[in-house]
């Protein structure tokens, strides 16, 4: 039985709490109760591919056949591979449908699930907004997430899912089309990222360079899974993205270096060797980039072998501040592939460039390294699914 709903979401944003279930749990008992039993109201992969069962093509039949999409847009949700593909399934299959039919269907709903505190959301994002009278104000303000941690916006968190609930049982009346099959997921392109042949946009402010620090004792000849070179990869995708490579030296005197950049609208990217990441420089380096303020151009990576899972005890000899951070700031784990440090790399250089651009010349700069904990939340624009998007 082909489900109503299709629930797209970051796996980073469901590994240390249970928020997201809790929503998808509430969301699918209201659909229930809309429905009546002759639908399958949400899937949520977590529950809806179960163990032994061919995931792929679970996933498949998922993002092929519900008949509505509810997104829940994050920092981390607009870096994952995965997300930014399934929210392109559904974007391909209103360009289709617009196509033969001429109509714009409103099928798919990015609700907000934690306001971003740097950069503001893609256009695909905030092309289609999901804000109306209503839907609580503390929403709009908070995102779900702060509604559904904080006791006093309880109601109003039960007010929205309702709301939600109704929205989407109204939007999957008229369903479009099924995909009768869908294409390779590594041919699906990205819908938070510039499309092929498409650049980061730049200011003539910057950013024009991409600064890359190898914590490794290889280097740039280091080879985290036993192909490409670090530095050929880093240059590939900085080519992509029409930036030019540079390389920093991981010495004690790092965050000089990365400050420096920041002054000059500039990204910098920390990708760290955990075979090297207890001696010297490196772990000197580390520390030193551990003790400093949050920059706001500045990401960490941590590829593990694919074998191995990430060593938390390790990480916290050297980064026991910056541990507390998580993405997109830094990826200490979740990265075990190359073809996942490939596409985190050009998903996080991306998004700093943007970061860049949005905030300003000369780049604000982070106070402290709780800045990022107690900045006020943007206040995102989000209504109903509607027409026009490009």
């Amino acid at each position: 039985m082909a489900h109503w709903t299709f629930l797209s979401y970051a796996r980073d944003d469901s590994r240390s709490d249970p928020w997201i279930k809790t929503f998808a749990d509430d969301l699918k008992e209201s659909l229930r109760v809309l429905l009546g039993p002759q639908y399958e109201p949400l899937f949520y992969d977590s529950e809806t591919i179960t163990a032994g069962s061919r995931w792929r093509e679970v996933l498949a039949d998922g993002l092929c056949q519900s008949r509505v999409c509810v997104a829940l847009c994050s920092t981390s949700y607009v870096s994952s591979a995965f997300a930014g593909k399934e929210y392109q399934v559904f974007l391909d299959r209103i360009a289709t449908h617009k196509q033969r039919t001429g109509a714009t269907p409103n099928i798919l709903f990015p609700i907000i699930w934690a306001p971003s505190l740097i950069d503001p959301f893609p256009t695909a994002i905030k092309d289609i907004q999901f804000t109306d009278a209503s839907l609580p104000q503390a929403y709009v303000e908070r995102g779900l997430l702060g509604l559904l941690k904080n006791e006093r916006f309880k109601s109003d968190y039960i007010d929205f899912v309702d709301q939600l609930a109704k929205k989407l049982v109204v939007a999957g009346t008229s369903p479009m089309q099924s995909l009768a099959q869908l294409p390779d997921f590594r041919q699906i392109q990205h819908a938070f990222l510039p499309k092929p042949g498409q650049s980061v946009p730049r200011a003539e402010n910057g950013p024009h360079h991409a600064h890359f620090v190898y914590l490794s004792s290889k280097g740039w000849n280091w080879q985290p899974y036993g192909d490409d070179e670090i530095g050929i990869m880093a240059q590939r995708i900085s080519t992509t993205l029409r930036l030019r490579y540079h390389d920093l030296d991981a010495t004690a005197n790092l965050t000089s270096e990365i400050d420096k950049a920041e002054s000059n609208n500039e990204p910098v990217m920390l990708i760290a060797d955990v075979s090297s990441m207890p001696l010297k420089p490196y772990s000197d380096a580390l520390t030193s980039y551990d003790e400093a303020k949050n920059f706001l151009n500045c990401s960490v990576l941590v590829p593990w072998p694919s074998d191995k899972k990430a060593d938390l005890p390790l990480l916290r000899r050297f980064c026991k501040r910056k541990l507390m951070v998580g993405p997109p700031a830094h990826y200490w784990d979740g990265i075990a592939s190359r073809e996942e440090l490939a596409k985190t790399i050009e998903t996080r250089l991306t998004e700093l460039c943007m970061g860049i651009l949005e905030v300003g010349a000369p780049m604000r700069k982070a106070e402290s390294a709780e800045l990022s904990a107690e900045a006020p939340a943007s206040k995102p624009t989000v209504t109903g699914p509607v027409a026009g998007r490009s």
